[in-house]
């Protein structure tokens, strides 16, 4: 199913590339948060919600997508190494909630395509015999500007672009004898409000309920 999915998003892409600039519509995205893990064997290790004017998208994905970056892969890094925390590649393929330009579109039928993360620079991890169990660092980062298609109930579709301003990767590190390991971290624009956390909560409810029904047909 996720393969298809992604086969999907292929054909998108290659489909924006040739649309015609003024067919897409551009939103500004002003609060972002993407709660992640390592990167482990079957990814769905992130939650992101995206919000601006007029516009809310909920969801769950993979950060680190495919494991290319060691450092959020879930690999031991040598104490005292230099870490800059580029993201190659960050996917969002489970939607739970589409807002567009103060319309409500299908989350299911409505797809974002692959993003990535820039940091503005490095970090070293700490070394020596008295170096902390736990490290955490905030990062400036850049979050490439995602594009997708929604598709409303009625088979309406708009091709978007969302326009985040730039933000900060807030990053925490376990210690193991002379390595450390992602433990988690956030992708912060501006300071989530409350009502954010409660949009995470929701579309985790959400996709639990979906994944539930996929998993459990109803018997007839």
């Amino acid at each position: 199913m996720k393969n298809l999915r992604w086969a999907i998003v292929a054909l998108l892409v290659v489909f924006v590339q040739y649309a015609r600039a003024d067919s897409v519509s551009v939103f500004n995205i002003s609060q972002a948060t993407i709660l992640f893990g390592p990167f482990g064997n079957f990814g769905d290790n992130s939650l992101f919600t995206f919000a601006g004017p007029g516009t809310s998208i909920v969801g769950g994905g993979s950060f680190c997508f495919g494991g290319l970056d060691q450092w959020c892969s879930g690999f031991s890094l040598p104490a005292g190494a230099s870490v800059t925390p580029n993201v190659e590649l960050v996917s969002f393929e489970s939607l739970a909630i589409v807002t567009i330009g103060g319309h409500s579109y299908d989350p299911v039928a409505s797809v974002l395509f692959l993003s990535s993360i820039t940091a503005a620079s490095s970090f070293t991890l700490p070394m020596g015999p008295n170096s902390p169990l736990s490290f955490t660092v905030t990062i400036p980062a850049s979050l490439t500007s995602v594009g997708g298609i929604a598709v409303g109930v009625d088979g309406s579709t708009i091709l978007f672009d969302l326009n985040i301003a730039p933000g900060k990767l807030v990053l925490t590190f376990t210690a193991g004898p002379d390595v450390y390991s992602l433990d988690r971290g956030q992708f912060i624009v501006a300071t989530p409000e409350p009502g954010t956390i409660f949009l995470l909560a929701t579309g985790l409810t959400v996709m639990i309920g979906r994944k539930r029904s996929w998993r459990c047909p109803t018997e007839k």
